[in-house]
């Protein structure tokens, strides 16, 4: 990036974890300059502020939950709770007619469940999502972070704000409660491991992996990364990564309190994203953006992605095998986030991570160059200008993550019926919601009935082919007289809908259908009865 004086130091002499090379006036030593312990907390205290304000700042401008799944996530970590304490793990009866009904449920965020459950002990368990999303959303970017201030990249703050500023989906993601964040520092910690060659540890961090989040594969994509860069850099192919990674991702499928049922979902769950098949619509999370978006929404990460293209030096052996494993494991995240926009949770980060480490041969090259003052002058005001760039690009992309999940923000929508329902209804009735996606939003407050679908779609489409194809024609409003296929074809006597513009022609037939009866309903949804 910039040259740097030679009389500075590379990096303090703690390893570069907290100064990293920053360049601080106080570091030179003196008088008035701080002890490193001090410089140290106060950069850690710094980084913290700024990555809980960003992310914090996010979701005081929500009023809900951010994002939809995170209220069916809060509500089962409240219902697991519950059962543990009863000695036992609850049986999930609310997606009778999906794969997920109760002889074949799995949960495949069976830990982040867990993780959850001291935030169900809030008396307002929005509020509560909301505090782990916090959590481990900051947690999530700090690790990554972390794992910059280990290279001992230069002007470490800025890259901080590098990484907030990456993507607004990444940061909108990040204030999500769900499993990627716990599942970004686990990939963290997995590349500290393979750095240090604890392979053994690497396999072992599989197991709760496993247990965290369906992803999890990735652990071996990056191990794969590793042996390519360390064979790259020493000529030598060392097979351990790969099979203590293996080894780590089989036991945890194995030892697992869902198996063997997890592998059958797991079979499943490959199917539905790898045959391309789309019988059904499925959630936006699944579709790409388009390249301009991209540049739009991710612009930090790409030119992240690209300068460390660009900056790499495979014929610099210092520490080549970190940054050739960083550009096969950013790529191959890069390629997933153009295939679908849900990978921005991963991609843009280790993207920043990449350029930090394949710039680090250009800084020290640098650093041991006498530079005219002229030069210096010149970089630093390069540094200076790209540093309040960035800022700027930060503004915006906190601006953009506000406007993403905007028209879900509110967690009342299902309020009033679900209460109706739960109140009026014989316990375990089924009820056909007219939207699979707004399942999760009726489940928090309704878990004294079950429900047609929800989650992905795809679950009731591989439970029953036929039933899923009816299910979507009758949502999208194709049918004219929905009742008798809703009781014929699912057995449902309760209908459930919203009342906006994207169920508007749903109610215009269930409203016109004289076996359906509204027998409850507010500004903001309705519930029809459908009479014997």
């Amino acid at each position: 990036m910039v040259p740097r004086e030679t009389s500075l130091p590379n990096a303090s002499a703690s390893g570069g974890n907290s100064s990293g090379g920053h360049a601080e006036p106080d570091v030179q030593g003196g008088s008035g300059a701080l002890p490193a312990r001090t410089r140290r907390i106060a950069h850690a205290v710094a980084a913290v502020v700024v990555v809980a304000g960003v992310l914090g700042y996010l979701q005081v401008q929500a009023y809900g939950i951010i994002g939809v799944d995170g209220y069916y996530h809060i509500r089962w970590s409240r219902l697991l709770w519950e059962g543990f304490l009863r000695g036992e793990i609850p049986e999930f009866t609310w997606l009778p007619l999906t794969i997920l009904d109760p002889p074949r449920y799995v949960d495949h965020h069976f830990l982040f469940h867990v993780l959850q459950i001291p935030f169900t002990w809030f008396d307002d368990l929005i509020l509560g999502a909301k505090a782990s999303a916090l959590v481990y959303g900051v947690a999530a970017i700090l690790a990554c972070y972390a794992l910059i201030l280990r290279y001992r990249a230069p002007w470490p703050l800025v890259w901080l704000v590098a990484l907030l500023a990456s993507s607004a989906h990444f940061l909108q993601r990040m204030t999500n409660p769900r499993a990627m964040s716990v599942t970004i520092v686990t990939l963290v910690v997995a590349i500290v491991l393979l750095e240090s060659k604890r392979y053994v540890w690497v396999g072992l961090l599989g197991v709760p992996l496993v247990w965290m989040y369906s992803l999890f594969p990735l652990l071996l994509v990056l191990a794969v990364a590793w042996t390519f860069g360390d064979w790259w850099q020493s000529r030598r192919f060392d097979w351990r990564p790969i099979a203590f990674a293996t080894a780590g991702l089989v036991a945890g499928l194995i030892v697992n309190p869902y198996f063997p049922e997890n592998l059958v979902l797991l079979a499943e769950h490959a199917q539905m994203k790898v045959s391309g098949e789309e019988l059904v619509a499925v959630g936006a999370e699944w579709y790409p953006l388009t390249s301009w978006a991209i540049v739009q929404y991710a612009g930090v990460a790409l030119a992240a992605q690209v300068g460390g293209w660009l900056l790499i030096r495979p014929e610099d052996r210092e520490a080549s095998a970190r940054t050739i494993a960083l550009l096969l494991f950013s790529t191959f995240l890069g390629l997933l986030a153009f295939k679908a926009r849900r990978f921005f949770e991963y991609w843009p980060p280790f993207a920043v991570i990449f350029l930090a480490s394949a710039i680090g041969p250009w800084i020290n090259r640098a650093r041991a160059t006498e530079w005219p003052a002229a030069w210096k002058a010149a970089a630093y005001g390069a540094t200076a200008a790209v540093t309040l760039s960035v800022v700027g690009v930060l503004f915006l992309t906190v601006h953009q993550a506000t406007q993403i999940d905007a028209p879900i923000d509110d967690p009342t929508v299902y309020a009033g019926v679900s209460r109706w329902l739960a109140v009026n209804t014989p316990e375990s009735s089924l009820v056909f919601n007219a939207d699979w996606d707004d399942f999760p939003m009726i489940f928090f407050y309704d878990t004294h009935n079950a429900y047609v679908s929800g989650l992905d779609p795809t679950y009731l489409l591989y439970a029953n082919r036929d039933a899923a194809i009816d299910y979507d024609r009758i949502c999208a409003g194709e049918i004219q007289a929905p009742g008798e296929t809703i009781v014929s074809r699912f057995g449902a006597r309760y209908v459930v809908s919203a009342k906006d513009a994207e169920h508007e022609m749903f109610l215009r037939r269930a409203r016109s259908d004289r076996t359906m009866r509204a027998v409850f309903e507010d500004d903001n949804a309705v519930v029809f009865e459908i009479a014997p």
